[in-house]
């Protein structure tokens, strides 16, 4: 017989095992039911609920009462912890659960079904206490459809097979369908051919009005393959595209669920040409950038789309880089003049893909003697006409394609007011000059600026200038801003790691939190079985110095872990 100390504990370890929600209410909730059903527990001598007498009959109210309050919550996460609640052997427990589960299951949005069912399958609270018995007392009941569709989502084959004939045969069409098409590719082929035949029984009997909601689950089944799902896309989406259907269309494409625009935009592109025209211009006008990308990619091949110039340059303009790119390769068919126009506008775009791709069509229109090609002229154009009022997009396609002494043109916008075009600044001279500037990116740290002391830290790093080591350990050690100091400890670790060890150590002891995180790190992770060779004498003196000065001292972990990096003496 278990008791009621042993069953909590071992309770209370299971709360770790299966990962429990992040939410502290619900935790507490949770250990509310549990408390409640402890005493039944531990009389019955099994973790199967069983009823008591006085004390089971104190605990049920209180746990039926629990159960109301993770009702109330609206825990979507509560779902598979009270699940074993339904093999209660008292009705009115079995009722409470039921109602709390219909009421969370009807919170689920459906586009975060897939998402539901992959949680529940991994918890172990779904198989708690459930013996053949158990699941014998579960599929016995007379459940809510919702009930069952989170039952349809069981470990078990057996359980989810039952659950689907309990939904096909349920008059909620609405509330099984989502459930109904999960188990079409269920990975039971028992269970999956009862769910399809469920799922065309409502295609039968139901509109287009009913699968509006759900379109992205049918969108969902296309990346499934443990079994082929075109007949249903294809069905669904013919009924779609019925005249009659065009209103319905259009209300998926206007939803505020992603999932649903996404699959109504496609499905459209497969109309006639004036009813297309009229889903690509809405597309376009949507917020979701993956809806315009569709229509940007259908407008690309459409050679004859109404306004398609109008279009086009609707999609020049739009901040999406994916859909400025479809305009570009939409030019590259227009004539030349066009064609060209469109290039050489790319090479001054913000995104470098788009200035790399305007410079490789150019490239192949120069080697085909359409017209010479200067990448650099056209940047130096574009800087002078714009002075002091350079773009982030001038000054970085003038660091991918300029010279060495382009970089005296560049550098002053370290300065702009704008902190994007001072690190665009940054990253041209790193490209353009980085070797003879390397003093110039160690001031460039201690900006108060943040972005840029990031982007002067980064030319650093790959630099490998012996030289810098003391400057960079002034910025350590007297750096101005606390940006400064970690990106100067970001460089210096990047050396070789006897090197770096002298300068993790002075970070770990620093007052500043993520410095001495960093530096401890560092530390840490020095395993002296990575090396192929120990350190220098110089290395060790240079280490041993930095000990004896470190004030606060070094903590004495982290001092054993340097000697045994370096091989010295602990003594």
């Amino acid at each position: 017989m278990i008791g009621a100390d042993d069953a909590r504990a071992s309770w209370s370890s299971s709360l770790h095992e299966r990962r429990m929600p992040a939410s502290s209410s619900l935790n507490d909730l949770l250990r509310r039911l549990a408390e409640a059903l402890l005493p039944n527990w531990a009389l019955s001598g099994s973790w199967r609920p069983m009823p008591s007498g006085e004390l089971n009959e104190a605990a049920s109210v209180e746990a039926i009462a629990t159960l109301g309050d993770v009702r109330r919550s609206g825990e979507l996460e509560a779902i598979p912890a009270i699940l074993y609640v339904l093999a209660h052997d008292t009705p009115a427990m079995r009722k409470a659960g039921a109602v709390a589960i219909a009421r969370l299951a009807d919170l689920i949005p459906i586009g975060a079904l897939p998402g539901i069912e992959t949680r529940l399958r991994r918890s172990l609270e779904m198989s708690f206490s459930w013996n053949k018995r158990s699941v014998a007392v579960v599929l016995a009941q007379d459940w809510t459809p919702q009930v069952w569709g989170i039952l349809s989502m069981h470990p078990s084959g057996f359980v989810r097979e039952t659950a689907v004939r309990r939904l096909a045969s349920c008059d909620a069409a609405a509330i099984a369908l989502p459930f109904l098409l999960l188990r079409i590719n269920d990975w039971v082929a028992p269970v999956r051919i009862v769910a399809i035949d469920a799922v065309r029984g409502c295609i039968t009997k139901g509109g287009v009005s009913d699968w509006t909601p759900i379109l992205g689950l049918v969108d969902h089944l296309r990346s499934r393959s443990r079994a082929d799902h075109t007949w249903l896309v294809e069905e669904i989406a013919n009924r779609f595209l019925r005249p009659d259907a065009r209103a319905e269309l259009m209300r998926a494409a206007n939803s505020r669920d992603r999932s649903i625009a996404r699959w109504a935009f496609s499905t459209a592109m497969r109309l006639e040409s004036d009813d297309r025209a009229v889903f690509v211009r809405l597309g376009l006008e949507s917020t979701d950038p993956v809806a315009r990308l569709r229509s940007a990619g259908a407008i690309k091949v459409w050679k004859e789309c109404p306004d398609r110039a109008a279009l086009l340059s609707t999609m020049t303009a739009d901040r999406f880089m994916p859909i400025r790119r479809e305009a570009l390769y939409a030019m590259l068919d227009e004539a030349p003049e066009i064609r060209r126009a469109c290039l050489l506008s790319a090479l001054l775009d913000p995104h470098p893909s788009m200035r790399a791709a305007a410079r490789f069509y150019l490239r192949e229109d120069a080697r085909q003697g359409v017209a010479p090609f200067d990448a650099r002229a056209v940047c130096l154009k574009a800087l002078e006409t714009e002075g002091g009022a350079a773009s982030v997009a001038t000054i970085a396609g003038l660091g991918e394609c300029g010279i060495r002494a382009d970089a005296d043109l560049v550098a002053p916008f370290v300065f702009a007011t704008r902190p994007s075009v001072g690190a665009a600044a940054v990253r041209a001279v790193a490209s353009l000059d980085r070797d003879s500037r390397a003093l110039w990116f160690v001031e460039l740290i201690a900006d108060s600026r943040p972005a840029i002391a990031r982007e002067a830290a980064g030319a650093l790093l790959s630099s490998g200038n012996v030289a810098l080591t003391a400057p960079l350990r002034t910025m350590l050690r007297c750096g101005p801003k606390v940006h400064t100091r970690r990106l100067a400890f970001r460089v210096l670790r990047s050396r070789h790691p006897f090197d770096a060890v002298a300068d993790a150590i002075f970070a770990a002891t620093s007052p500043d939190p993520a410095l001495a995180q960093a530096g401890s790190e560092f530390i840490t992770r020095a395993l002296p079985w990575r090396m192929p060779y120990g350190p220098s004498e110089s290395q060790k003196g240079i280490v041993v110095a930095m000990i004896a000065a470190s004030d606060p001292p070094i903590s004495g972990p982290l001092l054993k872990r340097v000697h045994n990096f370096m091989g010295m003496s602990s003594a």
